[in-house]
């Protein structure tokens, strides 16, 4: 819930262009240092490089969009890199998770059927308090067309999430905190 808020949030205060390249283009970097810190991983001079190039590709794609913006503001870039530290713990999380569950399909299909019935909860829970008169009403999936475009963006979702999380668990070794960084970051 954390990270989609602050998503929303982003993207309120600026287009996509501007808080996308900040959110996930720091994250690598956040997430090799919090490793690093809080882990105790060790990155090679080729881990720091590849951190180092995605956070570089990542935030190139935003240069355009800063540039042509008379001014960013200030309250996209604290949220876009409050966002950034969340990416970036729960990346690390799912290294863990991953090592602990031995299985990163298993790993990805718990996490994301958590996230699924969290997500429900709230949902039907901000639909109460909208439908009370406290907040504005929001678009909801009202038609057949609405639901199937809504599974298949979900079921494309879980996809790229055990793709990455797979390919953070790649080789012999389960990925640490930095290489699955640099997986969810190809995504």
């Amino acid at each position: 819930g954390v990270y989609f808020t602050l998503v929303a949030l982003a993207y309120r205060g600026s287009e996509l262009g501007v808080a996308y390249p900040l959110m996930r283009g720091t994250a690598p970097a956040l997430t090799a240092l919090m490793g690093v810190l809080w882990l105790g991983e060790t990155l090679s001079p080729s881990a720091i490089t590849g951190v180092a190039l995605v956070c570089a590709g990542v935030l190139g794609m935003g240069v355009a969009a800063w540039r042509s913006q008379a001014s960013v503001q200030v309250f996209t870039v604290v949220v876009a890199l409050l966002n950034a530290v969340v990416i970036a713990s729960y990346t690390l999380v799912d290294g863990a998770g991953v090592r602990l569950a031995g299985n990163p399909w298993s790993y990805t299909l718990y996490l994301f059927i958590g996230t699924a019935i969290l997500m429900a909860l709230l949902a039907y829970a901000r639909g109460r308090w909208q439908s009370s008169g406290r907040g504005v009403s929001q678009p909801r999936i009202q038609t057949r067309e609405g639901l199937r475009l809504a599974i298949w963006g979900g079921a494309g979702t879980l996809g790229a999430g055990g793709m990455a999380i797979s390919g953070a668990a790649a080789g012999d070794h389960v990925g640490t905190g930095t290489e699955a960084a640099d997986h969810r970051e190809s995504f």
